[in-house]
């Protein structure tokens, strides 16, 4: 779906916006233990028709946030943020959904935790270099 398409399935209100952030969670493969929680109408700022939060463990200080394109940006992108509040860095961007590459992202992010990497390792492991 294109950004304006997104904007328009948010504009037609709540359970619509809650059906397309249940599907986009529907998709992709959530490693063992983690949550995720979808933004139904403004908790994480109200900035894209879709926003997932990801969240390992109350163990590791870090957040993985998925946003979908919208007035904000041209593209899916997946965030990694290290608390308390340090730089977000991009992990993926893309024009289309790809659940299972963010799918096999999330998993090499899962394996980096167990190997002890901190989030801001994380980002330098597996971050893109983007330009918009």
């Amino acid at each position: 779906m294109t950004p304006d398409e997104l904007e328009a399935l948010r504009d037609r209100g709540l359970p619509e916006r809650q059906r397309m952030t249940n599907c986009v969670i529907a998709d992709l493969n959530i490693p063992f233990g983690w949550h995720i929680a979808g933004e139904w109408q403004s908790e994480f700022g109200g900035l894209f028709p879709v926003q997932c939060r990801l969240t390992p463990d109350l163990d590791k200080p870090l957040t993985l946030s998925l946003c979908s394109p919208g007035d904000v940006s041209p593209l899916w992108v997946l965030v990694i943020q290290a608390h308390p509040a340090q730089r977000v860095r991009v992990l993926h961007a893309a024009a289309e959904f790809y659940p299972d590459a963010l799918s096999d992202l999330l998993a090499q992010v899962d394996d980096c935790l167990r190997g002890g990497y901190g989030a801001l390792a994380i980002a330098d492991e597996l971050g893109e270099a983007l330009t918009w």
